[in-house]
């Protein structure tokens, strides 16, 4: 029987823990405890925690840094990230610490960072909406999730960044007469939805 896939996000967890320095005993021990919190039951064996944690090791030491967590200035001295993306780090900071979420890792601000440039009118919050839908398909996609599990792709939201229908009626107007409905229908769940949309996210 073939060995039942990791979940994108128990993956991106072990990684950054990995990062941080714990052992595998210890991240077992934390994800064993986050999960048994939320009441679920999916969390990896420490076999598989370990084998995760020996990949993400391997990997190039920039490609590495990016499951760490976010810590300003330190992030940006180290070179991982531009100072230029300082303002929107630090915004993504300010939520995360106000939902009592932690930090962020350096590809969860890197995603947010890239949604502000391309829509710098929208909010913070439906920013980190969308910022960690589009990190969240670029994860299973790395694993090699198959594509009709993934469901949307990045191209979902490309239109929808283009036309900007949070701008005013006129942009709305247009957006609804060149996007394809069910990618509006999706958009309208993130525009619309709580900050929360993120740790259901991460319940996925």
């Amino acid at each position: 029987m073939p060995r039942p896939r990791t979940g994108p996000l128990w993956v991106e967890r072990i990684e950054t823990l990995t990062e941080e320095g714990e052992s595998v005993a210890s991240i077992f021990r934390t994800l064993k405890q986050e999960a048994e919190q939320d009441g679920r039951n999916d969390y990896p064996g420490e076999r598989t925690v370990r084998r995760i944690a020996e990949a993400h090791r391997r990997k190039p030491e920039h490609v590495r840094r990016e499951a760490a967590l976010f810590r300003w200035p330190r992030t940006m001295l180290a070179g991982t990230l531009p100072w230029e993306a300082s303002r929107a780090a630090l915004n993504l900071l300010r939520i995360y610490d106000q939902e009592g979420w932690g930090r962020p890792t350096v590809k969860t601000v890197r995603w947010f960072w890239r949604v502000s440039m391309a829509a710098p009118a929208l909010s913070p919050e439906a920013t980190a909406r969308l910022s960690a839908m589009l990190q969240n398909i670029e994860l299973a996609s790395e694993i090699k999730v198959p594509e009709e599990e993934i469901g949307w792709q990045p191209e979902t939201y490309e239109l929808i960044l283009a036309y900007q229908p949070w701008q005013d009626s006129e942009h709305r107007q247009a957006a609804e007469q060149h996007v394809p409905a069910p990618a509006l229908r999706e958009w309208a769940k993130i525009e619309l939805g709580p900050v929360g949309f993120l740790e259901a996210q991460a319940d996925a």
